[in-house]
């Protein structure tokens, strides 16, 4: 199965289509979460060179926004034109570009994600999690981790609006696309723990995801 099936294929046909998931499936609200294929995205791109693909078709959240939905695409795109560069290189290419002064912010933050599935792994014994795995779970995303993740976008944000040297568009621009992850944590934080906290704490969270659905169409 897998690679010999495609390698059939290829044998049958020189136009290829492939179909493929850039998001989990396994609810609505499980688009809010983050997706690791990044660790084997550039695998999978040489592989589709290698059997002589043409067009790839890539579902990924069709509605609202899900966690570094732009740099999923440009990574995606790049990817698509040379499979052979160094993903990581893309991803800083492309965070350099998008968030300015608040590139290496946002590098941290990715990597806080990232050694976090090393965590998500361990718990859930399995790194096979594919399209429909339950990631919306709060043994894999404690709130301490969200809450540490959201630290990270906010000292960002704020290293982006002290810098002297941006206009003030320059700074809005940046913190929006910063600020629209920071949203999306807010979103989970509130969908799987709004029974631990007070009140007063309870409703500057939902303002919050209220402003996620009104401003950037995040589900809630």
């Amino acid at each position: 199965g897998g690679y010999k099936d495609l390698l059939g294929w290829a044998t049958l046909t020189d136009d290829l289509f492939m179909y493929t998931y850039g998001s989990n499936f396994s609810s609505n609200f499980a688009r809010n979460f983050h997706y690791n294929n990044w660790s084997y995205m550039a695998e999978q791109y040489k592989i589709f060179e290698q059997i002589g693909l043409d067009y790839i078709f890539d579902e990924s959240c069709n509605s609202g926004a899900s966690p570094l939905a732009d740099m999923r695409i440009y990574v995606r795109s790049r990817l698509g034109w040379n499979p052979n560069v160094e993903i990581r290189d893309v991803m800083d290419e492309f965070m350099d570009a998008f968030y300015g002064v608040g590139a290496s912010g946002m590098k941290e933050y990715y990597d806080a994600v990232m050694e976090h599935f090393e965590y998500i792994y361990t718990v859930a014994e399995t790194e096979c999690q594919g399209t429909f795995y339950t990631i919306k779970n709060n043994k894999y995303w404690p709130l301490g981790s969200l809450q540490k993740f959201q630290s990270i976008l906010m000292n960002t944000i704020n290293k982006v609006n002290a810098d002297t040297t941006l206009t003030d568009k320059e700074k809005q621009t940046y913190s929006d696309r910063i600020y629209k992850e920071y949203l999306i944590l807010k979103v989970n934080e509130n969908d799987m723990y709004a029974n631990y906290f007070s009140e007063e704490y309870l409703i500057e969270l939902q303002k919050l995801v209220a402003e996620a659905n009104e401003r950037f169409k995040i589900k809630i």
